[in-house]
């Protein structure tokens, strides 16, 4: 039907952008030079079903397929903005598995089709060198993708199943209420919970007065720390772009600034701004400003070792409605940081960044 196709065409030309964004990295010679990031390329397989035969051509994206809502969907894994804030406020029957395990396989070999080799089979790998430097054996997967034509996307694929794997095994699995009622595969959520963090760093707001936010619970912060916050922000078309159709619903879906506080027993946070923080109640005037927003509160720290010293991200791998507005939610953690690798290299144990990559190292 029409708004089937309306959903699918809007998701292609969605896919189709991410596919031609342009990479630039460094040929054998030392020379910049560019290529779009992912082929369209696929074999047809008259013995395969049409599912297999798209997601033959998704999996050259890493992308996939998915039902939802009784349409016919796709997203593509993508280093985009997370959509929700998700806290012991607004989730329930919480459980978290697979914290701290090792991924089962930390090198992967890429079989493409060389178009400099006449399209002969060749291959492309990436391993996880921490985890080998570590005495762990080289436990190995093969994978074969035929519509791989190009050196450089089959050496970017195999990094990206390389850093993909270091979180794989990680899944929390909650019930949430109304406010999924627009959640789909392949949002990503920051997603923080009282029980994992072992203290209080989430909750909602009650109320917002200048820069200051009243929240509905004490917490012992440092007085001495700058903390990020994350707020679930209030959206309309003035500033947000609603794409209804999009892989995303609407952009700006979550505010972040900066947090102190001036005692260490509060229940008040300090914002560094509230510049772009819209209302959730802005369509109800009999509704006190700001009141019962979700937020969440990050310690940063260059080497965590707590569970609120970094944001943590994870993509909503199903979502399925157990009775009316309820829902049942397993989701996947996500380290957006990856791309960094997947897109420049590895970092080989120092501190890189995509400039600094381009300039002092060559592909080999």
């Amino acid at each position: 039907n029409d708004e089937q196709t309306n959903y699918l065409r809007h998701m292609l030309e969605e896919a189709k952008d991410r596919c031609d964004q342009v990479i630039t990295f460094k040929d054998s010679t030392g020379v910049n030079t560019t290529q779009n990031r992912y082929t369209f390329n696929s074999v047809i397989d008259q013995n395969a079903n049409k599912f297999e035969t798209i997601q033959k051509m998704l999996n050259n994206m890493n992308a996939q397929y998915y039902f939802h809502n009784g349409y016919f969907k796709i997203y593509q894994d993508n280093d985009v903005d997370a959509v929700k804030v998700v806290n012991q406020s607004n989730c329930r029957d919480i459980k978290l598995t697979g914290r701290n395990h090792l991924p089962d396989i930390n090198t992967f070999y890429v079989k493409y089709n060389n178009e400099r080799k006449m399209f002969k089979q060749d291959v492309a790998f990436a391993e996880l060198r921490d985890q080998l430097n570590t005495g762990m054996p080289v436990v190995s997967k093969e994978v074969v993708m035929q519509g791989i034509t190009n050196k450089q996307q089959a050496e970017r694929h195999a990094r990206y199943l390389a850093e993909s794997s270091r979180t794989e095994k990680e899944f929390v699995e909650y019930t949430a209420g109304a406010d999924h009622c627009y959640s789909k595969p392949g949002d990503l959520i920051n997603l923080t919970h009282t029980e994992d963090d072992g203290k209080k760093h989430s909750g909602r707001i009650l109320s917002i007065s200048g820069n200051v936010a009243t929240i509905d619970g004490t917490v012992e912060l440092d007085t001495t720390k700058t903390y990020t916050i994350y707020i679930d922000n209030g959206v309309n078309t003035t500033d947000n772009t609603i794409t209804p159709y999009n892989q995303t619903l609407a952009d700006n879906t979550i505010f972040e600034t900066i947090a102190t506080v001036s005692s260490t027993s509060t229940n008040e946070l300090i914002l560094g701004s509230i510049t772009g923080l819209q209302s959730i109640n802005q369509d109800n005037s009999d509704l006190t400003a700001y009141n019962r927003q979700l937020f969440n509160l990050v310690e940063p720290d260059a080497s965590p070792t707590k569970p609120y010293q970094k944001e943590k991200l994870y993509k909503i791998i199903s979502i399925t409605e157990i009775q009316p507005f309820q829902y049942q939610v397993v989701v996947q953690r996500y380290d957006g940081d990856k791309w960094l690798n997947i897109d420049a290299g590895y970092k080989f144990g120092i501190d890189i960044t995509t400039s600094s990559w381009q300039s002092e190292y060559t592909e080999t």
